[in-house]
This record gives structure tokens, sequence and C-alpha cells, in this order.
């Protein structure tokens, strides 16, 4: 029989968790390692606890494949343990299961999973023990392929014979969902209650990790955000390495690597912020582009691209044929002498490209090239990308150390080449010190054993916790004809069909001020935001849009501006969506008022601009039933809504919590109100 066990909250004790690591399907996200050579006995005897909290899809946990015949997988919520739990080992085609009877299923909940495993046992049931908030499972699957692996199997994980992956079996099956406090330890079978305990509530949550020693191929792994590798140095930037774009420790101008590129279309993706780079008028306005290169000199092609913003263009391109430099400016291509500048093979060359005032020179190790140009009929607007390292298979060969762009002409004349890493101004639009501090894949333990991230970005390193867990949309809670489609940790909510789909979301209040915000990424045929009520979750909230029962109320885009309350529309409230736009909610329960805002700005309700912070006068607010459970939610016709209940799945141009220190959003938080996040609702609703 399938049945719901709960997860845990956060009501906890004094041991925070202040990571997690938000993984994708659709992104393909993983961390991956492949251990020295150290034999096989960390395959044997093992333990693996983490945390986790189930989304939209199935869950290949961790994962290593020598081969098609010859695998090991720690699963859950997927089809391999029929939505449970599972040990899955395969040799030489034949797979074993160990596998819950259990279907773990809640979206709102965080769960503690338990690994200990010890093939070298005589008693079957000993060599792999699952446990789930601290309770073993017992009651397993049975039938063809539902055994325990064979005295002394040595497994596929935690050894050098292949790659371990974490969040995917094996470079594949991704798993959809968050993880935190992973603990790898190598050659103990240990107990659940070395990593969790139960509080005075009866609640099972973490504590401090009771690990004597994590053996040579175990670690500790905390997903922290790294603020060198996937960021730059002014926080303001994402930078996300593509197509096996690496850092490289051995060759590097300052700190501890540098970003290694090897002409198969591997790049930095920079996203957030894009306006950055849009200097404008490049005879009114000033900027640089620096930064050091170590060139290998295997380009397959005829142009090595370094750095590449589109649209009118600002690009840096290095020709190794000729060899010169070519810089785009609002599209047109400019070069710099044959020979000089040139990259010599296997050698750190500082490079500077400066636009003074519409006069574009170029720098090699601080000394003019002879070419300039006049540029100043040129403008170079916002970007929709940005690259460092490809444009179009032109794509760079070697090492990249130290990149920094700057509003500003850093050189007017000769320079003196600065002798260690730059540090960021107010003139620094980007600066990347390619460091590579292993960022998500970090190894606290004192082991070393870094994973390498893979398609994560700084957004995938949230707060939600297993000790203060955020609001996301509720996969259980969706439309029953035309589900709405979930995906980026239950965040992202796009609707697929023509015909309306609504979804709400996994946490709700009666009492309390509540704040949060979605950004509409696309439009289509229509758009609405607010909160539905509890009868809604049974019957309206599977049906068609706010209020058609029950007492759900929405600001939507129709025809008009609308407010969508009980099966009524009111075309007299603000202005309509458009793509692009952020809308904030405020609801206030004490005062029995909601309010929406679109970009920042509240909008008008019977003649009046919207106040949240306006008490029981209700300034702007549209006037809401009192004593209702109201939960966020969205509905919506072919478009897509991003929600942010405090732990953003978009990017964030500004950072802003509420007064307690919860949530990161794009606006402001109305004083008195706060995010949705279960501290904040032990302490508000």
């Amino acid at each position: 029989m399938t049945f719901l066990i709960g997860g845990a909250n956060s009501l906890t004790g004094g041991y925070e968790v202040d990571n997690s690591l938000r993984f994708n399907i659709a992104d393909s996200t993983t961390l991956q390692q492949t251990y020295a050579s150290t034999g096989t006995g960390a395959a044997r005897t093992f333990t693996v606890s983490t945390w986790i909290k189930k989304c939209a899809g199935d869950a290949y946990l961790i994962g290593a494949q020598a081969d098609s015949n010859n695998r090991t997988v720690m699963a859950v919520f997927s089809t391999v343990s029929g939505g449970g739990v599972a040990f899955e080992n395969k040799i030489s085609g034949t797979s074993s299961y160990t596998a819950s009877v259990a279907t773990f299923r809640d979206p709102a909940a965080w769960y503690h999973v338990v690994w200990a495993v010890d093939t070298t046992q005589g008693t079957d049931s000993n060599r792999v023990k699952i446990y789930i908030n601290g309770e073993q499972l017992t009651d397993l699957r049975t039938g063809t392929g539902n055994a325990y692996p064979a005295e002394n199997t040595v497994t596929n994980l935690f050894h050098d014979s292949n790659a371990t992956y974490i969040g995917s079996r094996s470079g594949g099956n991704y798993y959809d969902g968050y993880m935190a406090e992973l603990n790898i330890v190598d050659g103990l079978q240990l107990a659940p209650s070395n990593f969790g305990e139960t509080n005075d509530n009866g609640v099972w949550v973490p504590k401090t990790p009771d690990v004597s020693e994590y053996g040579t191929n175990g670690g500790f792994y905390e997903f922290k955000q790294g603020t060198n590798v996937l960021g730059d140095a002014t926080g303001r930037h994402l930078i996300t390495p593509t197509n096996g774009a690496t850092y490289n420790t051995s060759i590097k101008k300052f700190g501890s690597s540098s970003l290694y590129l090897d002409n198969t279309n591997n790049y930095l993706n920079i996203t957030q912020n894009l306006a950055d780079f849009g200097f404008g008028s490049a005879g009114s306005n000033s900027w640089t582009v620096e930064f050091w290169a170590y060139y290998l000199g295997n380009s397959s092609s005829g142009s090595d691209m370094i750095v590449d913003f589109d649209t009118p263009t600002l690009r840096v391109n290095y020709r190794p044929a000729d060899p010169q430099f070519k810089v785009n400016v609002g599209g047109t291509e400019y070069a710099f002498g044959n020979n000089s500048p040139s990259l010599a093979d296997d050698t750190w060359t500082h490079i500077a490209v400066v636009n003074e005032s519409g006069t574009l020179k170029i720098y090699k190790d601080g000394t003019v090239d002879s070419t300039t140009h006049d540029v100043s009929g040129k403008t170079v607007a916002s970007p929709s990308y940005g690259y460092i390292g490809y444009f179009d298979a032109d794509t760079f060969d070697g090492h990249i150390d130290e990149l920094r762009i700057s509003d500003i002409a850093r050189y007017t004349g000769n320079f003196s080449v600065q002798t260690s890493r730059f540090t960021s101004d107010s003139n620094t639009k980007l600066l990347l010190h390619m460091d590579d501090d292993k960022s998500f894949g970090a190894d606290s333990s004192g082991k070393n054993n870094h994973f390498t991230p893979y398609n994560l970005n700084l957004l995938d390193s949230t707060t939600d916790t297993p000790t203060n867990n955020f609001c996301t949309l509720n996969p259980l809670a969706n439309a029953l004809t035309n589900p709405v489609t979930v995906s980026e940790g239950n965040l992202k909510a796009v609707g697929d069909s023509d015909t309306w789909e609504m979804i709400s979301s996994t946490m709700g209040a009666s009492k309390g001020k509540w704040y949060w915000e979605a950004k509409l990424t696309a439009l289509g045929s229509y758009a609405h935001i607010g909160v539905t009520d509890d009868f809604d979750i049974v019957s309206g909230g599977l049906e068609s849009y706010f209020g058609h029962t029950g007492s759900g109320i929405a600001f939507g885009k129709g025809q008009d501006a609308t407010i969508y309350h009980t099966g009524i529309s009111d075309t007299s409230y603000g202005t309509t969506h458009a793509a692009g736009n952020i809308i904030s909610v405020a609801l206030d329960l004490d005062n029995n008022f909601i309010y929406f805002a679109k970009n920042g700005t509240y909008q008008d309700y019977s003649s009046a601009t919207g106040d949240p912070t306006s008490g029981a006068s209700g300034t702007g607010g549209f006037a809401i039933t009192a004593n209702t459970l109201y939960i966020p939610a969205v509905a919506l016709q072919q478009a897509t809504w991003e929600v942010n209940y405090g732990n953003p799945s978009f990017a964030i141009s500004s950072s802003n919590a509420d007064a307690d220190g919860y949530g990161n959003f794009e606006y402001a938080v109305p004083s008195g109100y706060f995010s949705w996040c279960t501290k904040n609702l032990a302490k508000y609703g």
C-alpha cells in the first residue's frame, strides 16, 4: 500500500543548517568527483546521511557507474523505488534492490535519509540499512530484483574505478529536489543518531554530526555559496560554467586557480544584471576590459573569443593566425595591427582594452599599441547575454585569470601591470578571480574530497533548510485536467494548456502579515497571482481560477487590470502585467487587506495608491474575509510565473530581507511583513 510519511519541520534546537543545494532536472545539475587510487574498501563499508526535500520529478540522489551493466545508486522518490527510498547495486547486468514500500511524496517536508552499508556482514539484512527521520525501514519491497547485495560486494561508489555523482546516477537521470547537510563516512556503518535527534516536540531534527573519522574517501558537505567560482567579486552577476569549463590549479596567475578553456565550446555564462554592461555612447562614456591570458596555441578556428556581449556588441577577440586582437564596438570590428599585440604561447600576458571617451586603445603588459580607433559614433547597448571564452564556435584555447570590466578608462597611458589580484571598487562592473574554492562541492571534513559542480549557479545554493523551511509551489495542489508544469525547485510554474490552470503553495496562514514576489517571465493569455482559501484547496484550487469557489482573490491580467474574487472581476485595479514584471503581494491578515505592487509600485484601488503599512484603514488595499486560512497561489493560461517566497529561483538585483533577516527579495519588504518560512510561521502565523 502506498502511504505518506510526514517529514520534519523547522522546530529545531540550537543546531542550524544554513544552506541547501537546489538540484533541477531541466538544468542537468550535478556534483562529480573521481577519487584517488585508494582501493575499494570504501565501496564495501560506508554511511551516507543527508536531508532532502522533494520536487516535482524523480530522483537519483547519488550514483556511480562503471558501465551500463555495473552501477550503484541511492534513489529517493524515484520510480526505481516506487516513490520511496532505495539502494540499487548492479553487477554484470544483474541488479539487487533494497527499496522501501513507503512512498515519500510530501513537497513541503524535509526528510532525513541515512544509508548505512556494510557488505562484509554475514547477515543479508545487515548489509544495507535505510533510515528515514531516525526510523529504520524494515517494510521493504519483495519480488524480482529486490534483494540485499551479496556478501563482500564491491559497490561502484567512493573509489577510483569511476566517478561518483551527487544529484544524478552517472551524469544522467538527475535528481530534482533540495539537499542539505551531506555526510559521507568511509569505513563505518553508523546509526542515524550520529546525525540527528528527536527534540522536545517529538520532531526529528539535525544535530552536529558525531563522526570521529570520515575515512580516506569521506567528507562533509554544507553546500555553502562560493564567492569565487560561480559569482563575481562585485556580487552582481551569476557565472555559470558551461560545457565543461573548469578551473585549473596548476596554471594560474594569482590565487589558487585560473579558468581553463580547451577550445571545445566551453565557456562562462554571465547572467543577472546584464544592463551593467550597456555602457551607452562610446563617445560620452568610457570603459575597460582587462584580463590575464595564458594561450596554449591549439586553436582549430581562426578566432579565439575572450569576451562577448551582444547587440550592439562589445567583443574582444584574438586571431592567432594573424596574430592580432580585434574588438567589436557597437557592431563594428576594429583590428589592432599585425603581430602587435599578440599572445605568446604558454606565457601569461596582461591585455587591457580601453575606450577613453571614444578613443579605443589596447595595452599589452602595460604598453599601448600604436594603433588606435575612433569609436565615438558607436553605442554599447544593454546585452541579452554575456560569455567569457565563446561566440558561435569561436572559443578560447588556454587559461584566463583575473578578468575585470570597468565603467571608466582605467589606463590613459603606459602603466605598470598590477602584481596582485584586483579589488572591486565603485567602477567595477565585473571581477572574476577565477579561484576554485570548490564552492558547492567543498568538503568541510578536512579530507579535501571536493566535488566539482556542473550547471549549478549561485541561486541554487539556498537558505531553504531543515531548520528553516521556505514555502514553494505545491505539485499536489495542482490543476486536475491540465496540471501546471513545475520546476526550478517547485518555484517555476508553466501553463502549457490553452485553458485555465491553477496551483497553490505549501504554506498558508490565518493571521500575521506576509510578503512575497513573483516574476512573470512569459505573459501568455492570462496570468493571475494572489491567495486562495482552504476551501479552494479542496475544490476551486484544483479548478480554473481564483474565486471560482470559496473566497480566493488575485490581481490578474485580462482584458484590463483586474481583481478577481469569488467569481467576480473588478476592472478598476491598477495596470496590466507585462512579461518581465515582478509582482509583489502584501497580505495583511491582522487587518484583512491584500495589496499588490508592480515593479515595486503598489497599485491603485478605489482611487487610492496601495499602502500595505496603513493598517486598519487599508489604504488602496482590497478587503478580504477575516478568520480564513489563505494560501499563496498562481493561475495561468499559457503563461509562466517564477515565485519567490523568500528563496528566489530568478535573479535578484538587490537583496532585501524581512525584519528578522529572512528572505531575499527584489523590493523592500514593507514594515511589519514577513517571508513565508517555518520560523516566521511559528512566530507570527
